[in-house]
């Protein structure tokens, strides 16, 4: 089998349906679709129930809520295509896309490709522009160029070498995205990279959650400095392995910008500074070197990031801006 496309599904009944559609008109041959069911509360289960007997392709697991990352563990071990996709059930593709990253995985031998993205508001398909050709990279020069994105659902890849190379999500933590991206690259030996807009995040007011619950909060913080800690595992990786130093610069401006954003996180749940430097002398992190490059917002959201790093590269200043509202609007 050419192809497994790994669809985790939880309480999307309003969205499975156009999900499921976008792999249909992908018009492929050899492949499986399998949806597993995280325990939904609504009609998840049964509209994928009939999308399996209406669709060959299809095989439905259902199991208790285990989250995202364990449910794509399990796609991984039980995918039986040569190939895997990571596709979000509230997410769609772009049609006559899927075809070509086939293509290029065989022509090319590749361990992962890695294509575009678009956020979508609309719900609506485009027509994709095909490009000729997909740029080719080792591991090195791919990491030394920065062209990496964190997000798994924008990857093909060789399932004998996520097997091979032991890659797996790291489960119950949030962002756990990035570090199997940044893992799945530094381990890649053949890497492929398109512009291709193959896939469509679907995000309207009604979906972002923007919760306040300090309990909630406060365990994405601490997954967020799990993440830093495991960053840092990468970054000593890469440097054994005598990556260049521009390669070794974009990995640490990585775990400096999670380190950044959380520490914003902290300052708007009401975290004391005192806690906030806690943290950072647990980690051993003094200094950030590098403003996160790839950070997009209003002139003034930037400015005030900017300002941001200053104070926290001087911790005394921090106690008092740490009693403002600054930070409601970043």
């Amino acid at each position: 089998m050419m192809l497994s496309i790994i669809v985790p599904a939880y309480n999307v009944e309003e969205y499975l349906d156009r999900c499921i559609a976008s792999i249909i008109i992908q018009q492929l041959k050899d492949y499986e679709i399998v949806i597993i069911n995280d325990g939904s509360t609504d009609q998840t289960l049964k509209i994928a129930q009939l999308l399996e007997k209406k669709y060959s392709e299809i095989t439905v697991i259902s199991q208790c809520n285990a989250g995202l990352s364990a449910v794509r563990n399990k796609g991984i071990k039980i995918a039986k295509g040569k190939y895997i996709l990571f596709l979000d059930s509230d997410d769609f593709y772009n049609p006559n896309c899927v075809k070509f990253l086939l293509e290029q995985m065989e022509e090319f031998n590749l361990d992962v490709l890695q294509f575009g993205y678009e956020i979508n508001k609309t719900g609506n398909v485009r027509e994709a522009f095909l490009p000729n050709s997909v740029e080719l990279f080792n591991s090195k020069k791919f990491i030394e160029r920065c062209f990496f994105t964190p997000y798994a659902v924008t990857k093909i890849i060789n399932t004998n070498f996520l097997i091979r190379e032991n890659i797996y999500f790291v489960e119950g933590k949030f962002m756990e995205d990035d570090y199997f991206s940044t893992e799945l690259f530094l381990k890649a030996s053949r890497i492929g990279r398109t512009d291709l807009c193959v896939y469509n995040y679907y995000r309207n007011a009604n979906s972002i959650t923007r919760t306040r619950n300090l309990s909630h909060e406060c365990k994405i913080i601490e997954d967020l400095f799990f993440s830093i800690t495991q960053h840092f595992q990468l970054y000593k990786y890469a440097k054994r392995k005598e990556y260049s130093e521009n390669a070794l610069a974009n990995l640490q401006e990585r775990r400096e910008a999670i380190v950044f954003f959380t520490l914003i996180r902290m300052l708007r749940a009401g975290i004391s500074f005192d806690k906030i430097i806690d943290k950072l002398d647990a980690i051993g992190f003094n200094k950030f070197e590098i403003f996160p490059r790839n950070y997009y917002g209003s002139h003034l959201r930037i400015n005030i990031c900017k300002l941001l790093k200053y104070l926290f590269n001087h911790k005394f200043v921090i106690r008092i801006f740490s009693k403002l509202k600054l930070f409601t609007y970043v």
